[in-house]
């Protein structure tokens, strides 16, 4: 005879992982006959978005909140080249600024440069010359 006792259950572990990259789309609504579908919002530029950011770190090392561009590089994971150049944005034309980050303002033309070109327009001095560009 032997003198085995039967073995508790071992507790059940269970785990929820978030990954990280795509998320799952929503499943479509089935729409009826006739029906329209609701335009997706237009995207916001790439270049509005780092101006925005731009002035976004610049309020922070005003404010006290972060002591020097490279200390948001540092905390962001970017290089200092990097931050560096997204703040070159801020040194564009007021008009300039404008135009991106409110292409559909009254009477302001749409930007449609690319961050590299207007960076190279930033490093002119006289806004004048911005904008004549």
């Amino acid at each position: 005879m032997s003198d085995e006792h039967p073995r508790p259950e071992p507790p059940r572990v269970e785990f929820k992982v978030m990954l990280k990259g795509r998320r799952p789309r929503p499943p479509m609504a089935s729409q009826g006959a006739g029906s329209l579908a609701d335009p997706a919002p237009e995207a916001v530029p790439r270049v509005a978005r780092l101006l925005a950011l731009a002035h976004r770190w610049q309020r922070l090392i005003d404010q006290g909140q972060v002591e020097s561009q490279a200390e948001i590089a540092r905390v962001m994971g970017l290089s200092r080249a990097r931050v560096s150049q997204v703040m070159e944005l801020r040194w564009l034309a007021p008009a300039v600024q404008e135009a991106i980050l409110m292409p559909n303002g009254p009477g302001a033309p749409r930007c449609s440069l690319e961050e590299r070109a207007l960076r190279r327009i930033a490093t002119r001095a006289a806004w004048a010359d911005q904008l004549a560009e």
